[in-house]
Parts: structure tokens; C-alpha cells; sequence
């Protein structure tokens, strides 16, 4: 008896957790797109600032970077002089925080 495939092709897999794959493909790309959607200079984003709007913008970077690539946490953070601890506190924050991912959801699923 053969068993079931019980994995998935890439292909049909839902296709709109998939949706931001077709718009930024790097990192670089997904910080641009941060921050033209929150108008939050590069340079902030990478600074050591504690101001919540910079932070949230941190965290949204975090978000889309884990959810459209395949890079390490480590990776992630390393744009932004950001260790792998923050990024991962930065993901939990947009899931958990029902403000912030009002504001996400607001921003980047349109």
C-alpha cells in the first residue's frame, strides 16, 4: 500500500500567503516598501530610537521580511543593526499586539 502524499506542491498551496512573494524579493526591497508605506526615513529605522512609530516600522519590517523570504532571523535583523532576539520580539509583537497589527493589517493588506 502506498501511503498518501500527504505533502502539498508549492503550487497548491494558498496562493495569498504567498501574495507578497511577487513584490519584494529582498530585503531591500521589503525596507523600501516599509518605508514608503510609513514614511519613516531608512535612517531612523536603523538607529537605536525607542519612538514607537519607528518601532513599529522595525517590527513591520520584521513581519513581511519572515513572511516573504526564507532568510534567517539573524539576517533579517542584520539590515537594520538588529540581533536575532529583536527581530523575533519585533514578529511576536505585530501577532500578539492587537494595536500594532491593526496598523499592519491597515498598511499592508490592501
Amino acid at each position: 500500500m502506498i501511503a498518501p502524499n500527504i505533502f502539498k506542491c508549492r503550487n497548491d498551496w494558498n496562493v495569498k500567503s504567498f501574495q507578497c512573494r511577487k513584490y519584494c524579493t529582498t530585503l531591500n526591497d521589503i525596507l523600501t516598501t516599509v518605508i514608503s508605506k510609513t514614511g519613516i526615513k531608512k535612517d531612523l529605522i536603523k538607529s537605536d530610537t525607542r519612538v514607537r512609530e519607528i518601532v513599529e516600522a522595525r517590527y513591520f519590517y520584521y513581519k513581511r521580511a519572515k513572511k516573504c523570504t526564507h532568510n534567517t532571523l539573524e539576517s533579517i535583523g542584520r539590515l537594520v543593526n538588529r540581533d536575532h532576539a529583536g527581530v523575533l520580539h519585533g514578529i511576536r509583537m505585530v501577532d500578539e499586539c492587537k494595536e500594532i497589527n491593526d496598523r499592519y493589517n491597515e498598511l499592508f493588506t490592501r
